[in-house]
């Protein structure tokens, strides 16, 4: 079974929401990276640095989340089905990208009964787990996109753009998001689709279930991405779903 260690990446005008969040996970305070400069990235990064090299994964979630219950030991669970080369989200959000293809997306899920759905690219930061031994290189990247001042966009763009993998959300989300103001100007509404509940243990979560993936779209229906083996344009995933 897989191994994972978990950060919490926080603001000091959340720090009310922290407490219970760790709580949640089963983690300590020592394990929350809070913002000494009002900068994502630099949040982030750290948050990152702060794995535990012997894990095979880590996981940075935002101290806007909520999550369900044993989330921890149940990704850690789920894991052992999802491609070594790729990354994993628990969540879906409704202001982006494009929601057109992420309701078509989550309408394939349902009836695939799927565990999974593959998007080609990594859309939000509420929760991102990536395995440990990309990490060096990711943050050397994201460090190095400098035009892109939101943290998920450098970690979603390391992905695509270096590495060529897709993010597996799980279904349902695991996680959740607080309905509460941004710190980026995003605004409200920026929750889950389909949030399984805090009551929900993430051990019961089967991750041997079938994965709804962004090529089982009829042709029309997409736009082209990076993927491995072929050139196709960045465009799509620059401009979201």
């Amino acid at each position: 079974m897989a191994t994972m260690s978990v950060s919490v990446m926080a603001h000091p005008k959340r720090s009310h929401l922290v407490p219970s969040l760790t709580e949640r996970l089963g983690i300590g305070p020592d394990r929350v990276t809070w913002d000494r400069m009002n900068n994502r990235w630099d949040t982030g990064r750290r948050a990152w640095i702060d794995h535990d090299p012997g894990a095979d994964y880590h996981m940075v979630i935002q101290d806007d989340a909520t999550v369900v219950s044993d989330l921890v030991p149940g990704l850690v669970q789920a894991l052992d089905h999802v491609p070594q080369e790729a990354n994993v989200c628990p969540f879906i959000g409704q202001r982006r990208p494009a929601q057109q293809t992420v309701q078509r997306l989550m309408t394939l899920a349902i009836s695939k009964r799927a565990s999974w759905i593959e998007f080609p690219s990594l859309f939000w930061g509420v929760a991102i787990i990536a395995p440990t031994a990309v990490i060096p290189d990711m943050i050397e990247f994201g460090d190095s996109v400098t035009e892109y001042p939101n943290y998920d966009k450098r970690i979603g763009q390391y992905f695509v753009r270096v590495l060529h993998w897709p993010t597996f959300v799980t279904w349902p989300n695991l996680v959740g998001h607080r309905d509460v103001e941004s710190l980026c100007g995003h605004g409200l509404g920026r929750t889950a689709h389909n949030f399984a509940g805090e009551s929900y243990s993430a051990l019961s979560f089967d991750g041997s279930g079938p994965v709804a993936t962004y090529s089982d779209l009829p042709a029309h229906q997409m736009k082209r991405y990076y993927r491995r083996g072929r050139r196709v344009p960045l465009r799509g995933i620059r401009e979201g779903l």
